[in-house]
């Protein structure tokens, strides 16, 4: 009986040491994931942005043949991304404005993107306004340069949930999803009051998803 009782004690014991590892583990993903997020916010990342979209863009150093490696000139590819901020979406931005460009690899797949044809570009800002401003006038490519799109620069497991939510949105289980400052957000009814609810894994957005009786 002594032995049965020490080794009940000592499977608790380890039951519970781990428990505690696994809610430790959690705990550093998360904020790993938020300091992730946070590092992005000055950051958009712009699918379908192809050299030969302007052609006097084109000349200065990437041409239209180019495999769009990353080692192509990160100053033609800020001459690309100006002209496509100031020419396509009537907006003042400056090479001053912009503190890094560069082009992923063709084998990134750490964002939810619909657009494929050439690798995407990540822009970081000097300041979270002109990004702001830049986000806002994303619209305008509609008409100005279709088939470019600029979203927010999310973390992989965000971009793993926004895409399952827009998808969820396709299937009628979601009215609404959309990113802010890095987070995913969704929306379950048409009710103009009701007030979007951020997502941070998907067993809640699946939870959210559910018919309601």
């Amino acid at each position: 009986m002594k032995e049965n009782e020490e080794l009940k004690s000592s499977n608790e014991q380890l039951h519970k040491e781990v428990n505690d590892l696994k809610t430790e583990i959690t705990s550093i993903k998360k904020q790993n994931e938020e300091f992730t997020s946070y590092s992005r916010r000055n950051n958009l990342v712009i699918n379908g942005l192809k050299p030969a979209l302007f052609s006097d863009v084109a000349s200065v150093g990437i041409s239209s043949q180019e495999s769009f490696s990353v080692a192509a000139s990160n100053e033609s590819v800020t001459k690309l991304i100006l002209e496509l901020f100031n020419g396509r979406m009537n907006l003042n931005v400056t090479e001053n404005d912009i503190s890094t460009t560069h082009r992923l690899s063709s084998n990134r797949n750490d964002m939810a993107s619909s657009t494929r044809t050439v690798p995407p570009i990540i822009v970081c800002f000097v300041r979270r306004s002109t990004r702001d401003q830049v986000y806002a006038a994303r619209k305008m490519l509609k008409s100005t340069a279709r088939g470019v799109f600029i979203n927010e620069h999310l973390t992989p497991g965000n971009s793993l949930i926004f895409a399952r939510a827009r998808l969820l949105v396709k299937q009628n289980g979601l009215t609404a999803a959309f990113t802010q400052a890095g987070s995913v957000l969704v929306k379950t009814t048409k009710e103009q009051q009701e007030r979007a609810r951020k997502v941070t894994n998907l067993n809640d957005l699946e939870l959210l998803s559910s018919p309601r009786m």
